[in-house]
């Protein structure tokens, strides 16, 4: 509705943004993942905005920051409009109730995180009433229960823990604390953001695994997704894709199985199950101008953490393919070259065009693998990429925030 009403789905989001972050100011590329829009879309609508003289923008580090301009004449109503005052404790400030729950957890001190629920939330089921976290003042904590149980004319079941406990008792899914924020409940105060996160990084969480070739499995809990898996052209069997998401970056490497849940094979925009994919066209590695685009590489986006899966394409990425594929935060590149694929150099800088944090190379040298062209080594790439590089079976991500924050080469080890 309020879409409608504005204009446009990125201008909403771009003054949710702003208005909720006054004094803040924030360069394209950052906005652009903030809010899960597409570059161009974004970098239309903050020229619109500055037109308008709702945003200002300033240079830094070679880079141009945007921020809310709060001598706007309508930033007043706007900021009533698009402010937050329905989500997590800032919500809960805005009711007279949760003042004085604000103003009485101040003044215990060291309180990081509360949970109200049992006799506090209607509805709730929980045996537990109030869950705090941190160290708070004994003596001020125990006259504030106190003051509690007589406004409430009951004894309350309550729960004090260190924030270190808490947060390895949430790791560990410990019985206690799942049942507490599964059952009906009010976060009053969460400094950290930890529950709020802990839920997205469940919700978000996969993982990566490499069969060899093009091929890689990406697992989440609802689906799973399949690359370029006909390795028969590898000389290994071909790999089942029994209800799962297929994606080939060429024809030839696809098995069009009627019992997958969905073949891709082209450019396009496709949604299913965990999974947002878009594809973009490229010219084949083993191509000229002449024969067209016969490849897609794609942008594949599961929760806040964005995928490219490049095939045997072309050295020769343009702006517009890179623009399209926004931005990259793990990258999935064929490194092996000889004339069939990408080489080391070629695939080194197509990983730094990316700007990706971490690369997952594939189609490299395996004496278990019978490729059509001999393939490098995976080290003549490391080698000339000069990143730090982790070995391991299977790549687990939790989220966004989980990713290296430093450039990393993931080496998967082939199952």
């Amino acid at each position: 509705m309020i879409d409608a009403l504005f204009g446009s789905k990125t201008r909403v989001k771009l003054l949710h943004l702003f208005l909720n972050n006054p004094g803040k100011s924030f360069y394209v590329r950052e906005i652009t993942r903030l809010i899960d829009e597409q570059i161009n879309s974004v970098r239309r609508e903050l020229a619109n905005m500055l037109n308008v003289g709702i945003i200002k923008s300033d240079t830094a580090d070679n880079k141009l920051y945007y921020e809310v301009d709060q001598r706007y004449e309508y930033y007043v109503p706007l900021r009533t409009i698009f402010g937050d005052n329905i989500d997590g404790s800032q919500a809960m400030i805005q009711t007279p109730s949760t003042l004085d729950w604000q103003s009485k957890l101040d003044e215990l001190g060291g309180v990081k995180l509360a949970v109200i629920s049992g006799i506090f939330v209607g509805g709730s089921t929980s045996p537990i009433d109030m869950l705090i976290v941190g160290t708070p003042a004994p003596g001020k904590l125990k006259i504030f229960i106190k003051s509690l149980e007589k406004s409430e004319g009951r004894e309350l079941n309550y729960s004090v823990l260190r924030y270190d406990e808490f947060y390895y008792r949430l790791s560990i899914r410990d019985r206690f604390i799942t049942e507490l924020i599964s059952s009906k409940h009010i976060v009053v105060r969460d400094e950290e953001k930890i529950l709020e996160r802990q839920k997205q990084e469940l919700h978000n969480m996969f993982e990566m695994e490499y069969k060899g070739g093009n091929t890689v499995s990406i697992s989440t809990k609802k689906g799973k997704m399949i690359t370029d898996p006909k390795q028969s052209l590898v000389g290994l069997k071909n790999i089942q894709t029994k209800d799962a998401i297929v994606v080939a970056t060429e024809a030839r490497f696809a098995v069009n199985s009627a019992d997958a849940l969905l073949n891709i094979e082209s450019p396009g925009e496709y949604e299913v199950s965990d999974f947002s994919i878009k594809g973009v066209a490229a010219r084949r590695h083993i191509d000229d101008e002449s024969q067209g685009m016969l490849a897609t590489i794609y942008r594949i986006e599961v929760g806040d953490v964005r995928i490219a899966l490049i095939g045997n394409i072309d050295a020769q990425v343009t702006e517009t393919q890179l623009e399209e594929l926004g931005v990259i935060d793990i990258a999935i590149i064929p490194v092996g070259g000889n004339g069939y694929t990408l080489d080391a150099t070629s695939a080194a800088s197509l990983a730094r065009s990316l700007d990706a944090k971490v690369v997952i190379p594939v189609h490299y040298d395996d004496p278990a693998l019978k490729y059509e062209v001999a393939q490098e080594p995976l080290d003549v790439f490391t080698k000339e990429f000069g990143a730090e590089v982790e070995q391991t079976t299977k790549y687990k991500v939790k989220s966004f925030a989980s990713l290296p924050t430093s450039l990393t080469v993931i080496e998967l080890t082939r199952s």
